[in-house]
């Protein structure tokens, strides 16, 4: 475990920076879509997509700010776990979402 933690304490500084830009875009409005996207066209004007993007970005800062301190501790391992999976699905909804909208919904 030692010789991974620098890599971990990397990974944590990463997380902050994933956090500050959950922040940028809901302040900068980075991730409102387009009217012409098939799925997320439906959420324009909302500010509903551009909440997930945050959340999911920062839900995955905030498991890798964790990461190095998940060994020694069982809540800070615990909160490691369950943000992990709960960013891990929203990215997988999103990846899923933008597959259907952009390559399944036209078809060759």
């Amino acid at each position: 475990m030692a010789t991974v933690r620098p890599f971990l304490y990397a990974g944590a500084f990463g997380g902050i920076g994933l956090i500050m830009i959950a922040v940028a875009g809901l302040e900068f409005g980075m991730w409102h879509p387009p009217k012409e996207e098939p799925i997320a066209g439906m959420l324009a004007g909302s500010i509903l997509e551009a909440l997930y993007m945050a959340f999911a970005y920062a839900i995955t800062g905030v498991a890798a700010i964790t990461a190095p301190f998940a060994p020694e501790n069982r809540v800070v391992a615990w909160v490691f776990a369950v943000s992990l999976f709960i960013a891990g699905m929203m990215w997988l909804f999103l990846s899923i979402t933008v597959f259907y909208g952009h390559v399944g919904f036209f078809p060759h």
